[in-house]
């Protein structure tokens, strides 16, 4: 009697998996129907259900192999995840980091934890493909704008406060975009790494306007899940700031509080801008 061969098991990477959460969250599927169109058993899908948030933080966190299809721990996995910590900070301070300077500084940390390890280049080849780490050119990063020159007219910093004596400090509002480089490392910036920030503060800094994010995804994934209610800021889906719809609804606000307000922005901003809506408040 011919015996039946064992069923090959099919792993998925983090890719997969995610989609697997995807499928799970937004269509309503079962487990055994995922299950079917990934071709895996239905206890690997609920096993990717329990391990939920580690696979969503892996998957945000940028480091992890995305293709990697099984997560095995490094036998030395305090001296992997120091040295993962070391690398960054030496990348962000701009340094060359090398094959050699990685082996040694390794080696410097098994000691300092008083591990018997001599690492090889077979394991460094190891390390840098479990963390997602590679070697590449510096990256100087360039303003996204050049300075601005001030504005006709204003030829001292003195004469700003004449122009906004008629305000409290409380009603004098600043408001300024900037471009944050999340994954900020020299050899590891793309423009899916860029958000733009809108910040908006008055001038005692007793009161913060909700911070606006626009990034290039209309739904990332490290929102999954997540009610956008509960974020401590607002997303749009868009590097450019609306700052039309921004400003009529600061506008809006303002007017609901019965409050005349400065709001100062910078010459490029106002600009950019087409038409001011009609602000009554502002």
């Amino acid at each position: 009697m011919e015996l039946s061969s064992k069923k090959k098991l099919h792993a998925l990477s983090l890719a997969e998996k995610i989609q697997v959460l995807e499928l799970l969250d937004e269509s309503k599927m079962s487990q055994s129907e995922v299950a079917r169109r990934f071709q895996v058993s239905q206890p690997q899908i609920s096993r990717i259900c329990k391990n939920k948030e580690k696979l969503l933080a892996d998957w945000c966190s940028g480091t992890a192999n995305r293709e990697r299809k099984r997560k095995r721990e490094s036998k030395y996995s305090g001296i992997d995840e120091a040295l993962l910590c070391w690398y960054h900070i030496a990348r962000a301070k701009a340094w060359d980091v090398t094959g050699p300077m990685l082996l040694h500084k390794a080696k410097e940390l098994a000691d300092i934890m008083g591990q018997d390890f001599v690492p090889s280049i077979g394991w460094l080849v190891r390390w840098k493909r479990r963390n997602n780490v590679g070697f590449g050119a510096r990256h100087v990063l360039a303003p996204s704008f050049p300075p601005e020159p001030p504005p006709p007219g204003l030829t001292s910093q003195a004469q700003l406060p004449l122009s906004l004596k008629d305000f409290s400090p409380e009603d004098v509002f600043g408001c300024a975009e900037l471009p944050l480089l999340y994954r900020a490392v020299p050899g590891n910036l793309g423009a899916c790494d860029q958000v733009q920030v809108l910040l908006c503060a008055n001038s005692r800094g007793t009161e913060k306007r909700r911070v606006l994010l626009g990034g290039l995804q209309a739904a990332p994934r490290c929102f999954f899940g997540v009610r956008s209610e509960a974020l401590p800021a607002s997303y749009h889906p868009d590097l450019v700031v609306p700052w039309l719809e921004w400003l009529a609804q600061f506008d809006r606000d303002m007017g609901q509080q019965g409050r005349q307000v400065a709001l100062l922005l910078a010459a490029r901003v106002v600009e950019g801008l087409a038409g001011l809506p009609g602000l009554y408040h502002v």
